[in-house]
């Protein structure tokens, strides 16, 4: 028998982060961008756009912030101090249920 469960942060009641979009931020970080981090977990950039701005609306903070790309594009992105807390408050969790 293996005991399961599904482990999510929560603002003011509404769902904020399980670990679908842990992965996106984890990655975001790692590539600063969401075109590679899109390809990486094989789903649209637009998707991951949307998860963060439902995120930032429901924290009431941005999370990600994007510069654009010079002459050749290649726009970057990167976590505001907000998602890096995001990330470590989930792995704090996550740490107290291993």
């Amino acid at each position: 028998m293996r005991v399961r469960y599904k482990l999510w942060l929560e603002h003011k009641g509404e769902p904020l982060l399980g670990e679908g979009r842990y992965s996106i931020l984890k990655l975001l970080e790692e590539t600063n961008s969401v075109q590679r981090t899109a390809a990486v977990l094989s789903i649209a950039p637009k998707t991951i756009y949307n998860y963060i701005s439902r995120m930032e609306s429901r924290l009431g903070k941005d999370i990600l912030i994007a510069k654009k790309g010079g002459r050749l594009g290649g726009a970057k992105v990167f976590l505001t101090p907000a998602g890096k807390r995001l990330i470590a408050e989930y792995e704090e969790a996550k740490k107290r249920f291993r």
